[in-house]
């Protein structure tokens, strides 16, 4: 299952960052495609965004871990069943704050890439993941203000990771190939 843009235009989002909304050509090299059917290119995100977070723990300052910590009590404050786009944005945002937090324009670049699939991601899985996400989130946020690099990281990956096969379960699709009987 690949992902598809009606054109290599940049997909906006109300509320994200113009660095996070890049062209799907910026994830992939090519215009229009997202991840092949096996999976290949979301792995690669989901590896960035686990060593984006190892790197934001290590040099993230009280400031940031605020933000971060702000940004967590803003998306679980907002309706999950009114308006599920909304909080979907708002949880996607995080990844903005915490590629601000690396320091590094190269790879906040590349992270913040991945925004954009997060964010159909979070669409995809829909309002009943809420509960999940925020979840991760404060786990998240104890392993960042213990300065556990190696523990924000492995939440992430394994967050990110669970958030992907919630996807192909609500798509209707397990490996990229098999289909789920309804």
């Amino acid at each position: 299952m690949s992902y598809a843009s009606p054109s290599p235009q940049a997909v906006a989002y109300p509320g994200l960052s113009p660095r996070s909304v890049r062209t799907k050509k910026d994830l992939t090299g090519q215009s229009g495609h997202l991840a092949r059917s096996d999976g290949t290119t979301e792995d690669t995100l989901i590896s960035l965004q686990s060593a984006a977070t190892r790197i934001a723990c290590q040099r993230m300052t009280a400031q940031q871990l605020s933000a971060l910590h702000a940004s967590v009590e803003q998306a679980s404050c907002l309706s999950a069943r009114h308006d599920w786009g909304r909080k979907a944005t708002a949880h996607a945002e995080l990844f903005n704050l915490l590629c601000d937090s690396t320091g590094d324009p190269a790879l906040g670049l590349l992270v913040g890439s991945a925004t954009g699939w997060l964010h159909d991601l979070l669409m995809t899985v829909g309002p009943r993941a809420d509960g999940i996400i925020l979840s991760s989130r404060r786990r998240l946020l104890r392993h960042l203000k213990l300065r556990d690099a190696d523990g924000a990281a492995r939440e992430m990956e394994h967050h990110l990771t669970g958030l992907r096969y919630m996807g192909r379960l609500a798509r209707g699709t397990i490996s990229g190939s098999a289909t789920v009987a309804s």
